[in-house]
């Protein structure tokens, strides 16, 4: 479901449906430290959509539309009406891709690559675990018996399929409990989840969290300093490597190649690519490289001072 400027506002002050997963180290593409991060400091808008979410944005009407005229059903798909805060547990919201009209069901649309987390036939409940939580917390919030799940994987080619997960209230209360304790013991409070439970923080949320300027934070030095010798290792590294490199390649005088003792080859051939010549693009239509130019602005750990004798 593509959200809007205010969906999107209003799922920081919630746990959504798709965050949900996450929290019991069920998605493979976000941690719950993720969410934590999301929920208790909110986060900047991406400058790019990746391919992925692109692509799922834009094969979901057709598949929606499909899945009606396969269950023979109207389906709701405008936005004010598909957004829903749980009434009994308010911290917890739901967008749908897709309610059913007068029925206590919806249909929710996943593009995939990974046809083997699904069920080989439509039509039964095996979708992944991460996908069931997800579908789960939508029944919760908008008090549906079955969310319809359909899918548009490469299975011996293209396919679509159906599935059909049918509330579970043991599945339910288990999303409960554990929102509500995530909820109390680290959005509210604002400490850090534990790793062992959570995981870490990933580098592209990090860097998309909103700051307030001018302030410092108490962290542990150690951790500091072991990312400091980690960072100098690799740069030594890198330019150990780059000697040996300059150490192999003098040999081979005016060749090409190497042939080794264990029957692998060693070849230094050209490799051919074509890139934007920057400069002459800015002479010679200056005004149109200006139109093309993008800002980027992005945030690099740098330690700093001379240490105290």
């Amino acid at each position: 479901m593509t959200l809007t400027s205010t969906q999107k506002k209003q799922r920081q002050f919630h746990i959504s449906a798709s965050d949900m997963a996450a929290l019991f180290g069920l998605d493979p593409f976000k941690t719950g430290t993720d969410v934590w991060l999301d929920k208790t400091f909110g986060l900047a808008e991406p400058k790019d959509q990746s391919v992925s979410i692109e692509m799922g944005n834009e094969f979901e009407a057709p598949l929606l539309k499909w899945a009606a005229k396969e269950l023979g059903v109207e389906i709701i798909t405008e936005p004010s009406r598909l957004f829903a805060v749980c009434a009994t547990n308010p911290i917890f919201s739901a967008t749908l891709d897709a309610a059913i009209k007068d029925k206590k069901e919806a249909i929710e649309a996943k593009t995939t690559s990974m046809a083997h987390e699904y069920g080989e036939e439509g039509g039964s409940d095996l979708v992944p675990d991460r996908v069931n939580i997800q579908v789960q917390q939508q029944m919760l919030c908008h008090n549906l018996d079955r969310v319809h799940v359909v899918v548009l994987m490469g299975r011996n080619g293209l396919k679509r399929e159906l599935y059909r997960v049918e509330r579970n209230n043991d599945i339910i209360r288990a999303i409960i409990e554990r929102g509500e304790s995530f909820w109390r013991d680290y959005v509210e409070t604002k400490i850090q989840p534990p790793e062992s439970a959570f995981g870490l923080g990933s580098l592209e949320i990090i860097k998309r969290v909103v700051r307030v300027p001018q302030t410092w934070a108490e962290v542990k030095e150690a951790l500091i300093l072991d990312w400091d010798a980690k960072r100098t290792a690799r740069l030594e590294a890198e330019k150990a490597e780059k000697d040996a490199l300059e150490r192999m390649l003098t040999p081979l005088k005016d060749a090409e190649g190497v042939h080794l003792s264990d029957g692998r080859t060693l070849e230094y051939l050209p490799v051919a690519k074509k890139s934007l010549d920057q400069k002459r693009f800015k002479v010679e239509e200056p005004l149109l490289y200006e139109s093309y130019l993008k800002e980027s602005i992005s945030r690099t750990p740098r330690l700093k001072g001379a240490k105290n004798e």
